[in-house]
């Protein structure tokens, strides 16, 4: 089965089969069920497209300066750079800056030897 990417959010995503008919209902005597089908994404029931993503570069930093979440200045953090396209349109690139719930995969060692060239508040 192909990737597909949501037509709305641009995320990743899975095809599922989506009702958008208005149900159930009665006309005269006769009681029916509306149904209109149709392929949507699971996040939020938007079209989907063929495409994908892939991550492109995963790095550890020390922030030179406060960005408008809860990384400020001096603060590690990660930060991932994801490529996501289209089958059949323009491909864009996501940038996320994160402090990761442990500091890093490394050694100990490696560890802290980051920590010491973090700058002190």
């Amino acid at each position: 089965m192909p990737k597909t990417i949501c037509s709305d959010c641009g995320e990743e995503c899975e095809a599922v089969e989506c009702d958008n008919g208005i149900g159930p209902y009665e006309y005269g005597s006769i009681s029916a069920v509306h149904h209109d089908f149709y392929t949507g994404s699971d996040c939020c029931g938007a079209e989907v497209e063929e495409g994908g993503s892939k991550v492109v570069e995963i790095t550890h930093q020390v922030a030179r300066k406060d960005y408008g979440t809860d990384i400020k200045k001096g603060d590690y953090y990660r930060r991932k750079v994801e490529r996501r396209w289209r089958k059949n349109g323009p491909s864009w690139y996501i940038v996320t800056r994160y402090i990761p719930v442990l500091p890093c995969p490394a050694s100990a060692a490696h560890h802290n030897f980051l920590w010491q060239l973090t700058p002190v508040r």
